[in-house]
């Protein structure tokens, strides 16, 4: 390749190719190029992932998914968890992280098995009394609700909440409320 590049710059230079004021300059040549080899790369394989088992004495911990809505029966009281989300503005490069800290426990919710609630809503200072509608999917709606929206209402986890709350975009947590005979709650 050098010489087939020396001879073009050469046939160049006598062909009146390359102006005359090019003419007197030297040809540059590199000197001194190191080449490096490649050293051997250790491959590292993974080990074998290998299923767990459950011993076959034990219950399954994976609930039922029943249609039922007995959880649903019940006093709960309500909040807005906090939450967190980012925005990324990829013209500016930059990241915003919003936060929100959710809400205390203020307003509360009563579901009746027949077909009534009673929802004590902190939002607009309203007691709303109305229908609720079985989905499905072991959810139920609660109609003309907080809003004069339909919300529904699913099982939550048991572990943080009894139930979540949702009109699609705003959702509650609930967790129920237990009262022993006779105590009135502390305000």
């Amino acid at each position: 390749m050098k010489k087939n590049m020396l001879s073009v710059l050469t046939l160049a230079l006598l062909g009146g190719l390359i102006p005359v004021q090019a003419k007197g300059l030297e040809v540059y040549q590199a000197q001194n190029i190191d080449i490096v080899q490649a050293q051997d790369i250790e491959i590292v394989h993974a080990e074998d992932v290998k299923p767990v088992i459950p011993p076959k004495n034990k219950p399954s911990t994976v609930p039922s998914k029943s249609n039922s809505v007995d959880y649903a029966f019940r006093t709960f009281i309500l909040w807005v968890p906090g939450t967190s989300y980012s925005f990324d503005n990829y013209a500016a490069g930059t990241r915003t992280l919003y936060t929100s800290t959710g809400t205390l426990p203020k307003s509360a919710l009563t579901v009746n098995k027949d077909g009534t609630y009673v929802w004590n809503s902190a939002w607009d200072g309203k007691i709303i009394k109305g229908k609720w509608k079985k989905n499905n999917d072991g959810t139920i709606n609660l109609l003309k609700g907080q809003e004069g929206k339909t919300w529904t209402l699913s099982k939550g986890d048991g572990k943080y909440e009894d139930i979540f709350l949702m009109d699609g975009s705003i959702w509650y947590s609930g967790k129920t409320v237990t009262l022993k005979k006779g105590k009135v709650p502390k305000k």
